[in-house]
C-alpha cells in the first residue's frame, strides 16, 4: 500500500485550504486584538489568498485542468509560431491544411 500522488488532488486541497484559512485570518486579527494596521494587513492577506485560490472544486477540477492545459498549449503554439519566418509559416499552413483535409475536419 502507499499513497498515489495526484496533482489535481494537491490543487484541490490547497484551494480548499485557502477558502478555510482566508476568513480565519480576519477572525484571528479580532481574537488577538491586533492593531487596526495589523488587522488591515490580515484582511489584505485574506483577500489575496482568496483571489489566488480560484474556483477549483471536487465538482469542476477536471474541467478546470482541461482549460489550463488548453491555455498552456495555446501559449506554446504562439511561441513557436512567433519564431517562424514567412517561408516556414507557409510550409506550416500548407501542412496543417493537408492534415485537416485528411482528417475530414475541412474539405478541400
Amino acid at each position: 500500500m502507499g499513497g498515489y500522488f495526484a496533482l489535481p488532488g494537491i490543487f484541490l486541497i490547497l484551494n480548499t485550504l485557502a477558502w478555510i484559512v482566508g476568513p480565519c485570518l480576519i477572525i484571528a486579527g479580532h481574537l488577538v486584538q491586533a492593531s487596526e494596521e495589523k488587522k488591515q494587513m490580515l484582511r489584505n492577506a485574506a483577500i489575496e489568498l482568496l483571489h489566488s485560490a480560484g474556483g477549483i472544486t471536487i465538482n469542476n477540477y477536471e474541467e478546470t485542468f482541461q482549460k489550463f492545459r488548453a491555455e498552456h498549449h495555446h501559449q506554446l503554439v504562439l511561441e513557436e509560431v512567433s519564431k517562424m519566418d514567412e517561408q516556414k509559416w507557409q510550409e506550416f499552413v500548407t501542412q496543417l491544411e493537408q492534415d485537416l483535409e485528411q482528417s475530414g475536419e475541412i474539405f478541400g
